[in-house]
């Protein structure tokens, strides 16, 4: 597979890059997001990655001179795509309000009370210290 895939409007240039972006997805698919998910740590955002790679390589087929390295092309597009994700999520938890602590339940309170009337009651019976004259 030494030939470009230029996209000049003709039908067959079209279908050799449509058979191109089928062939990477079924060779490729799996590893990419294999790839992803050591970058993003959940396995759908890592799906998502690699459906919108292969978006963006359908789109900019015309760039690829060498088939031979659409895969590379694929790869390069993955890893800046979740490079992209990673420095969203840390701007958005750089904005995001600081969380508001849960309301305590009644059982923490009475719980509280508990302990404390414990420590009160410990106090009271330790021995009086004789006050210094």
């Amino acid at each position: 597979m030494g030939e470009s895939v230029e996209l000049s409007g003709v039908r067959g240039a079209e279908s050799d890059a449509d058979a191109l972006v089928l062939r990477l997805f079924r060779d490729e698919a799996t590893r990419l997001v294999q790839m992803a998910r050591w970058f993003v740590d959940d396995r759908t955002a890592a799906e998502d990655l690699v459906q919108e790679a292969f978006i963006k390589l359908s789109t900019s087929l015309h760039r690829i001179r060498d088939p031979d390295r659409a895969a590379a092309y694929l790869r390069a597009i993955v890893i800046n795509l979740a490079r992209d994700h990673n420095r969203r999520g840390l701007v958005s938890l750089r904005h995001r309000p600081p969380a508001q602590p849960d309301e305590r339940s009644a059982e923490d309170h009475a719980g509280d009370h508990a302990e404390t009337a414990e420590v009160l009651d410990a106090l009271r019976r330790l021995p009086r210290r004789p006050v210094p004259e």
